[in-house]
This record gives C-alpha cells, sequence and structure tokens, in this order.
C-alpha cells in the first residue's frame, strides 16, 4: 500500500482493538499486524501488548512507541512467520 502510516494512525484505536478481540476470540498469545508501504520501503508493525512487543523488538531489533514500530526495507509475511517461529522454538 502507499500512506501506511497514515492508515496506521488514522485508524490506531480500531486496529488495537480488534487485535485485541481476535486474540480474545482466538486465545492467542501473541497477535500482530504488519503494513507495508511500497512506496517508501517500509514495514509498520502494530502490536496490543507489551509481550508482541518484546518479542517483535528481539527479532526485528525494533523500539515500539504507542504501539507502533518502523522497520526500514520490506519484509514480507512469509519471512516474517519463519523469524517468530525459530525465535520461540526451545533451543
Amino acid at each position: 500500500m502507499v500512506g501506511a502510516q497514515n492508515l496506521a494512525t488514522g485508524r490506531k484505536s480500531e486496529i488495537l482493538r480488534e487485535l485485541t478481540e481476535i486474540k480474545k476470540e482466538k486465545s492467542l498469545d501473541f497477535i500482530f499486524l504488519s503494513l507495508i508501504d511500497l512506496e517508501d520501503s517500509y514495514n509498520i508493525f502494530v502490536v496490543n501488548d507489551s509481550d508482541t512487543q518484546n518479542l517483535f523488538g528481539k527479532i526485528f531489533n525494533l523500539d515500539f512507541k504507542s504501539n507502533f514500530a518502523q522497520k526500514c526495507g520490506l519484509i514480507m509475511r512469509k519471512e516474517i512467520v519463519p523469524l517468530i517461529k525459530e525465535s520461540l522454538e526451545i533451543k
């Protein structure tokens, strides 16, 4: 998409509310939204809890501010999921 930052900040409360609802309904440990801005080549990660913030901070070296973090470069979903799985595996 183009304008990911505007969408994320403009609909922040709605996004966080939906993430919370889905997490509760599905009994999930972690939930996130990844928005990709194709024009400016970055990802925005939106999370609704500190556990997910810590996990993503560790995996992608991110600092979250108000449930949002931005990572330069494009990371596709097919790349994100294996990194999460690897980080959560017991070694």
